[in-house]
């Protein structure tokens, strides 16, 4: 049996949700990044993934959700 989700969130991209975000882009998986100072999102967005403006953005988009804080 699998589990469908509609993508993984990640909130806080600084240097270890950065991390996250590129070994779970490398393992192929959607990815979805919020961040409330925005240019700390930008290492993520180069690397694929979607990039989310408010916290209900991301809410709404993901099913599954960690915060690196």
């Amino acid at each position: 049996m699998s589990i469908q989700v509609k993508g993984i969130g990640i909130i806080g991209t600084g240097i270890q949700g950065t991390a996250i975000v590129q070994k779970m882009m490398a393992d192929g998986i959607d990815v979805h990044v919020y961040d409330h100072i925005e240019s700390e999102m930008a290492k993520s967005i180069e690397l694929g993934a979607k990039e989310h403006f408010s916290l209900k953005q991301i809410m709404d988009a993901t099913d599954i959700i960690f915060l690196i804080l």
